[in-house]
Formats: C-alpha cells, sequence, structure tokens
C-alpha cells in the first residue's frame, strides 16, 4: 500500500512538475511575443517620426470624393450605378460628384467593351496622382534616400517580412488593405479595361414558357 500511494505521489509530482513546466513555456512565448511587438512598435515609431511627411495640406480633396476615388481604385471601372450602390449614396449625389471629378481631370467616363451602351467610371492618370499623394504618408524623398544605404538583399528580406505582417493582418481584419496598382492602367486612356467581379444590379426578366408547355388557345390569347 505504501508503495502504491509513493506512486501516486510520484506520479503526481510528475504531472504538477509537467503543467508547471508548460506554463513556463506558454509564458516565456508570451513575454517573447510581446517583446517582439514592443521592439516593433518602437523601430515603426522611429521610422515614422523620421519620414513622415512635414508639408502642409495634402490635397483639396473632399471625404466623399476621396471615397470614389479609392474605391474604384480597388474594384476597377464601375457605373454610376454600381459605385452608388457599394457607397450606399443616391445615384443623383454619386452623379453629381463624378461630374465634379471629371471636370477636375481626376475620373472620366468611357464605353463598356462588354457592352457599349453602358457607361463605365474611371480614373485618369492625374486622378491616380492625386489619390497617391493624399494617401500617403511618408516623405518619397526621405524614404528613396534611406533605402539606397540598403544593401539589395536587405532591401528585398524588408519588402517580404512587410508583405508577410499585411497578409496576416488581412486575414485577421477580413478585408483587403492594399489597393490593387491602377497607374499602369490609367495611364492608358484609350485601352479596355477588364469588369471588375463586383455584383452587378440587375432587373429580372419574365421567365419564357416551357419548351413542352401546350400553346395557348385563341381566346387565351386574346384575353386582356
Amino acid at each position: 500500500m505504501n508503495a502504491e500511494k509513493t506512486g501516486a505521489e510520484t506520479t503526481g509530482a510528475e504531472k504538477t512538475g509537467a503543467e508547471t513546466t508548460g506554463a513556463e513555456t506558454t509564458g516565456a512565448e508570451k513575454t517573447g511575443a510581446e517583446t517582439t511587438a514592443a521592439e516593433f512598435e518602437r523601430l515603426f515609431r522611429a521610422v515614422y517620426l523620421g519620414l513622415h511627411r512635414r508639408d502642409e495640406k495634402r490635397s483639396a480633396l473632399s471625404g466623399p470624393s476621396r471615397a470614389i476615388l479609392t474605391h474604384l481604385a480597388f474594384t476597377g471601372p464601375l457605373t454610376i450605378g454600381e459605385t452608388a450602390q457599394h457607397l450606399e449614396r443616391a445615384q443623383s449625389v454619386v452623379s453629381d460628384m463624378v461630374s465634379q471629378l471629371e471636370r477636375k481631370g481626376l475620373l472620366e467616363r468611357r464605353a463598356d467593351p462588354a457592352d457599349r451602351r453602358r457607361s463605365l467610371v474611371w480614373l485618369t492618370p492625374a486622378g491616380v496622382d492625386r489619390l497617391r499623394s493624399d494617401e500617403s504618408v511618408l516623405s518619397e524623398t526621405r524614404l528613396t534616400d534611406a533605402l539606397q544605404h540598403l544593401t539589395e538583399e536587405n532591401r528585398v528580406r524588408l519588402f517580404d517580412s512587410l508583405r508577410s505582417l499585411v497578409a496576416v493582418v488581412e486575414r485577421s481584419a477580413a478585408v483587403p488593405l492594399l489597393p490593387p496598382p491602377v497607374a499602369a492602367a490609367a495611364s492608358t486612356p484609350g485601352q479596355d479595361h477588364p469588369r471588375p467581379t463586383t455584383p452587378r444590379p440587375t432587373t429580372p426578366r419574365p421567365t419564357a414558357p416551357h419548351p413542352t408547355a401546350p400553346h395557348p388557345t385563341p381566346h387565351e390569347r386574346t384575353a386582356p
């Protein structure tokens, strides 16, 4: 009996030791992650303070205008109706804002390659440049100068790490954080662009009679 008791005590001690070791390991991993996060935050703050833009007001874009340009940068060319639906704004309001941006040379209308009767709204090269300038938070000149002091290998590792971090954040947020590049597309105004894979409001069509359905009688055809 004493032997059984001693064995049970030994097993309990081993279990307690394992639990303690596991807790210590988890705590160490958490501490390591927190230390890494704190170091990243410190370095990120230093980069921002050293490279952030110090100029005056970035642009004269209003909030609604910026929203339209940014949304088109994500989706590609859309009709005014689709843009209004996506932004949950009245179509007349969006139409007025598109006209204003068109007069400023930031947007243009072009025929839909899939249906020439439809008109699509798309960013002009000036619109792409204005949006990029408006969203920029770092000084491109300072950043370019700083990157020139890194080796090619270090630059590749830096960008690969940042892309991996952005991908993790996007998965957590379940929303894209980086718009697709639009400069090349907008730099060729005459080029047709593929339609984005976004929902298009459609009007339901009446269902056609089934081929096997009996033909209506003359009386049924003349009925109102």
